[in-house]
């Protein structure tokens, strides 16, 4: 479940500067939900989305890149609340 901590204020800069990968981010989500909807093969299906999210899982926030901590808890987020 997502956090009720305002999304700003998990983020070390201005919300403004990480839009372009928020909104890449959802893209690739939207994107990756297509194809895994394709796939019935439900252990395929996991590994496929699990290798797209691998290399963002240890990213650290960098002023332009979220975390990979808040990334996933933002998919995770847009995944279960649908």
């Amino acid at each position: 479940m997502q956090s009720l901590i305002p999304i700003k204020d998990k983020l070390q800069g201005n919300l403004e500067n990480y839009m372009s990968e928020i909104i890449a981010d959802m893209w690739g989500l939207k994107t990756a939900k297509i194809i895994t909807d394709k796939i019935s093969n439900e252990g395929l299906r996991s590994h496929l989305l699990s290798g797209s999210l691998n290399d963002i899982c240890v990213s650290e926030d960098d002023g332009v890149h979220p975390s990979g901590e808040f990334r996933i808890d933002q998919l995770a987020g847009d995944i279960l609340c649908k």
